[in-house]
């Protein structure tokens, strides 16, 4: 059985970024708080157990089962 992908993604437009980073937000804890998102998204819809691979490095605050990896976007279909 062919494997399904599937993609969800989280804009944080600069203005936002910037009022984070005014209130001792760094970009970790905020790319972290948007991955956490798009897991929480994926939970509530799929049944079966899922995998997410995030092209690049891991972070810190990340909830959840997710595979770093980098250049994922060349290694990964």
């Amino acid at each position: 059985m062919p494997k399904k992908a599937r993609w969800f993604f989280i804009e944080v437009p600069a203005r936002d970024i910037d009022s984070l980073r005014e209130l001792g937000k760094n970009l970790n804890v905020i790319e972290a708080n948007a991955i956490n998102q798009i897991i929480a998204h994926f939970r509530k819809l799929e049944k079966k157990p899922f995998k997410i691979v995030i092209d690049g490095a891991s972070i810190k605050g990340v909830i959840g089962k997710v595979e770093f990896l980098p250049k994922a976007d060349d290694l990964v279909p």
